[in-house]
């Protein structure tokens, strides 16, 4: 059975904040109105009006959200009239959540962060630079039924927190 405790927790948050982070600057390049500003260890990402990679990732695990940071993150999902999606992990600094709702962040729902074990000949293909996947999927889900018949298991939860545009 493997869960995740926060150090493997943050590196996994912190590779899906690279990749968020990657898809604002390819955005940005194309022309798109697009930032990715960091924030207490993670990133607020907004890579254009309606993109799925519009949020906030990988909070929480270099201390404490700072009220004033966050109120310029705030500013900026504002000015592009963007709503803010916080995924915030549950191993995360736990002073963040009474943070958000406090700013009317509201719980909107809960996504499992899947992984699985490595085999022999994957983790070879991991040596060599080949990324071994991860993956989320909505608690009880026909996607989280799929992806655990493949021997994924749950290694932690993240919470959705959104603030209305």
């Amino acid at each position: 059975m493997l869960l995740a405790g926060p150090s493997l927790a943050h590196r996994l948050e912190a590779a899906e904040q690279r990749l968020s982070v990657s898809l604002a600057a390819a955005a940005s390049r194309a022309g798109a109105d697009a930032f990715a500003l960091p924030l207490a260890g993670g990133a607020a990402v907004f890579s254009g009006a309606g993109s799925p990679f519009n949020k906030v990732i990988g909070l929480g695990f270099a201390g404490p959200l700072e009220p004033a940071d966050l109120a310029a993150i705030e500013a900026a999902y504002v000015a592009h009239g963007a709503p803010i999606q916080v995924e915030l992990s549950t191993l995360a600094e736990p002073s963040i959540a009474p943070l958000l709702t406090g700013r009317g962040y509201a719980l909107v729902g809960f996504e499992d962060v899947l992984g699985r074990a490595l085999e022999p000949g994957l983790a070879d293909a991991a040596r060599t630079g080949c990324d071994v996947a991860t993956m989320t999927t909505a608690p009880g889900s026909k996607s989280q039924h799929n992806a655990r018949r493949q021997g994924f298991e749950l290694l932690y939860t993240r919470a959705i927190l959104v603030r209305p545009a």
